[in-house]
């Protein structure tokens, strides 16, 4: 089977790992990228007769590099003029109850990113379902 119009687009050109995949079907989007780095991918999506912005974004481990990520998404926040979607793995968790075993979240990180998720309106999806999703097999409670 073959997908016919469909398109990729990644950050091939920003990390050796591409981090970030977007497939779509170009006969019923148009994508538009406005900027693309190590985190993320910034789009301008024209779908059906409506527009809106769309960064996917996968953060960074490195926590002084991540902060470049909140700097770089208030700065993006100035320009949106469109509904603007944000998804994504950002890498950070908003509290020690985020995650199960292992030691504890740097709670400096965890206050930094819950106010990056104020300033920037973001909202956790809601979930039906196991909390936890994935493992690394590591031994834990």
């Amino acid at each position: 089977m073959t997908l016919q119009n469909w398109e990729m687009v990644h950050n091939y050109a920003n990390s050796n790992l591409g981090r970030i995949w977007i497939l779509y079907d170009a006969s019923k989007i148009k994508l538009i990228i406005i900027e693309s780095n190590l985190q993320y991918i910034h789009y301008k999506v024209e779908w059906r007769n409506a527009q809106f912005s769309w960064t996917c974004v996968y953060g960074s481990y490195d926590v002084n590099i991540k902060k470049m990520l909140w700097q770089d998404l208030v700065r993006i926040l100035g320009s949106v003029e469109t509904p603007w979607l944000r998804q994504g793995n950002f890498n950070t968790f908003l509290s020690n109850c985020d995650r199960m075993g292992g030691i504890l979240v740097n709670q400096e990180v965890v206050e930094e990113f819950q106010g990056y998720v104020l300033n920037l309106d973001l909202l956790e999806v809601q979930y039906s379902g196991p909390k936890f999703t994935w493992t690394n097999f590591q031994d834990g409670g």
